[in-house]
């Protein structure tokens, strides 16, 4: 029996929460306003009775590809039933998306329930020996 779960968009309030909760999990990098979608704005925040539990970021590109990502949930929050809540956050960012024109949305994870969620919303997971191939861009601004 789901306790009382809401999305609602992120509000500029929310980026301090969210950062204190990638310091609890130990977080290897905090992204920066200018690293998210919509100067950090730009994707869902879900709540259980009024309190702020996860959030997933809905990027958009130059085309109608989406990635979702930087998701982090609040680590003082561990109900039984937070798959069902997870699976409504990966729900609310897929409509998201959709909104924005987005025709395919991506992701990436490590984590096994995390993917299960996604697969429950109807994702293909392709479990191929990829590696992410990133590079840090130093832009004077």
């Amino acid at each position: 029996n789901m306790k009382n779960v809401t999305t609602r968009a992120i509000v500029i309030e929310d980026y301090e929460v969210i950062n204190e909760w990638r310091k609890k999990w130990n977080a290897t990098y905090t992204p920066k306003l200018s690293e998210l979608p919509d100067e950090g704005l730009g994707g869902i925040m879900l709540e259980v009775d009024g309190v702020p539990v996860a959030v997933n970021y809905v990027y958009t590109t130059n085309s109608s590809m989406g990635y979702l990502g930087d998701a982090v949930s609040n680590p003082n929050f561990r109900p039984k039933d937070r798959f069902e809540i997870g699976q409504v956050l990966i729900d609310a960012c897929v409509k998201r998306a959709s909104d924005l024109g987005c025709t395919y949305i991506w992701t990436t994870s490590i984590l096994e329930s995390v993917i299960e969620r996604y697969k429950k919303s109807g994702f293909h997971i392709a479990k191929e020996k990829e590696t992410l191939i990133m590079k840090k861009i130093n832009n004077v601004r």
